[in-house]
């Protein structure tokens, strides 16, 4: 089990057909907010919203890869963009996905190096800041510090 905070239920998302099924253990029923059947639906909607955003990024970037163009940062940004949106709005109903990146690698096919994305993405609010000629392969491996630069720099500018 992820170290989650108390307030927050721990959701699962499995695969029904062509669509994905949430779920929460029953200790955790009272902690969602209002109708939980209601609950349900809307945090599985937003899981689902976020599963055909990352399939499109994927799609969009297929092509400049088959090419051999190096993913840019603000191209990471996005797909880092998309999976801190989701923590968010499943926070906002008082759900916090467990063993998100495995879910996400499952549903969605992503990488595992899905956590760098998300880390480069906290520490840069702006896409703008991040400088258009910024290879995401120059960074990965140091995604925190990266952003760190960039916020700081960003930050400096305004």
């Amino acid at each position: 089990m992820t170290d989650r905070k108390k307030s927050y239920a721990a959701i699962i998302f499995k695969r029904r057909g062509s669509t994905y099924q949430g779920s929460v253990p029953i200790r955790d029923l009272a902690l969602l907010r209002g109708d939980p059947a209601e609950t349900m639906r809307v945090v599985t909607d937003i899981y689902q919203r976020a599963l055909a955003e990352i399939k499109q990024w994927q799609r969009d970037v297929k092509s400049p890869r088959q090419s051999k163009t190096p993913l840019s940062a603000k191209k990471a940004w996005e797909l880092g963009d998309i999976i801190y949106s989701l923590k968010a709005d499943l926070a906002e109903h008082a759900c916090q996905l467990e063993n998100l990146y495995d879910h996400l690698t499952r549903h969605a096919g992503t990488s595992t190096w899905l956590r760098q994305y998300v880390t480069f993405r906290r520490y840069v609010d702006n896409v703008d800041a991040i400088p258009d000629d910024l290879k995401w392969n120059n960074i990965a491996k140091t995604a925190k510090s990266a952003g760190l630069s960039i916020a700081v720099r960003d930050s400096k500018e305004k």
